[in-house]
């Protein structure tokens, strides 16, 4: 393999290989595509508008091309009137895209802010438990009585293993039970959560 001589062919072959890596570690292993590089260009709804036609993984690849771009003035240069013209775009897109506003739709976050320490700790799973809900019947009495609520909770706000009830415990049917009265006692309100799961083999 011949080693790229210019300092352009440098950055271009530097840009390839680690968006390459990190479409990898995204993939691989964990399988968890967090924290990409491409994240640290959102710092404006702007910005973020390329992502409709290139995706994080493209904008990973510009944020490695970037900073490579930074070992020279000149490289500094095209750098800033990149970010300028992303930033141009960004803008026009925002300013003639039509929006259509869903008035009769509500979305709460519920976000219970749990120590990451006792968030797997089984002495506090009722506590961590009772957090979601309790924020989550605060949202539903804020609401606009005529809208459709869909309450939000994180990606693993299910500690235990929802899909094997009811031969779990009886902590966790009475958690599934709390969850349906929750729905079932108020109308037009839905849950989006996460979980997690295991197969025996």
């Amino acid at each position: 393999m011949v080693a790229p001589k210019s300092i352009s062919a440098k950055i271009l072959t530097f840009s390839c290989l680690f968006s390459l890596i990190e479409i990898a570690r995204s993939f691989l292993f964990t399988g968890f595509p967090w924290n990409l590089p491409g994240h640290s260009l959102i710092f404006s709804q702007e910005i973020a508008q390329i992502l409709s036609y290139i995706g994080i993984y493209g904008l990973t690849f510009l944020a490695f091309l970037l900073g490579a771009m930074c070992l020279s003035r000149k490289g500094i240069a095209i750098a800033i009137i990149i970010i300028i013209n992303l930033f141009i775009f960004g803008a026009y897109r925002l300013n003639t895209t039509d929006l259509k506003h869903h008035e009769e739709i509500e979305l709460a976050l519920i976000q219970p802010n749990i120590d990451q320490a006792k968030k797997w700790e089984k002495a506090y799973q009722n506590e961590n438990f009772n957090t979601l809900i309790s924020l989550s019947k605060q949202a539903i009495e804020k609401r606009d009585a005529k809208a459709n609520l869909i309450l939000i909770w994180p990606e693993t706000a299910l500690t235990f293993f929802p899909d094997i009830y009811p031969h779990q415990n009886r902590g966790s049917k009475d958690k599934i039970s709390a969850i349906e009265t929750l729905l079932l006692t108020h109308d037009n309100v839905s849950l989006i959560m996460g979980g997690i799961d295991f197969e025996r083999t």
